[in-house]
């Protein structure tokens, strides 16, 4: 876990000398992750929903 934990510092100290693009590409990852957390809860309320039908039979 520490280890993990030192990596993301590192990301941090490094933030600013980071090329300009990086900024656009953490956007379009943002975005991506966003859908994907989408899609996620998606599979998560269908799995919800078919446990609750399985329950009422």
């Amino acid at each position: 876990m520490s280890s993990s934990s030192s990596d993301s510092a590192d990301g941090d100290n490094s933030e600013s000398e980071k090329p300009r693009n990086h900024t656009v590409w953490t956007k379009r990852r943002t975005r991506l992750d966003s859908q994907e957390n989408e899609a996620l809860n998606l599979m998560e309320s269908i799995r919800t929903f078919r446990a609750g039908d399985d329950l009422d039979k």
